[in-house]
């Protein structure tokens, strides 16, 4: 037809579930006797609209994030958002007692540029080595 092109592609999900944190020693070798307590999660992303992450421990928990940020590049109304910035995701778990999903909203962009994490580690055994 005249005026316009075609795109053709196939409905995927798009997602990343990011590997749980661990303390290191200076070996290298993750330290498994104290626990560690992550508080948030910080995902920077670049030219996205929007996602949702899930929080899994005993419950599901679904933290939004539409992609508008406060004097973001798009406040207009019934336009979809595509910004950069950071959202803090709140966790307040102990590292093996979560697991965590970051996907898409819908069909829109999602680029995840870093995800940091936040928390405390409390060790009461001596390490020897």
């Amino acid at each position: 037809p005249a005026g316009g092109g075609m795109w053709v592609g196939a409905k995927q999900d798009s997602f990343v579930s990011p590997t749980n944190p661990f303390v290191k020693d200076r070996k290298e070798k993750s330290v498994l006797t104290g626990r560690l307590t992550v508080t948030k999660l910080t995902v920077t992303f670049s030219q996205s609209s929007g996602f949702d992450t899930d929080i899994t421990t005993n419950v599901t928990t679904t933290i939004r994030f539409n992609g508008r940020t406060i004097g973001g590049s798009s406040p207009l109304v019934g336009r979809v958002p595509v910004s950069n910035g950071s959202v803090n995701v709140p966790i307040g778990k102990e590292t093996t007692e979560y697991s965590s999903v970051i996907r898409a909203r819908t069909w829109l962009p999602l680029n995840i540029t870093a995800i940091e994490w936040v928390g405390q580690f409390f060790n009461n055994t001596q390490r020897l080595g």
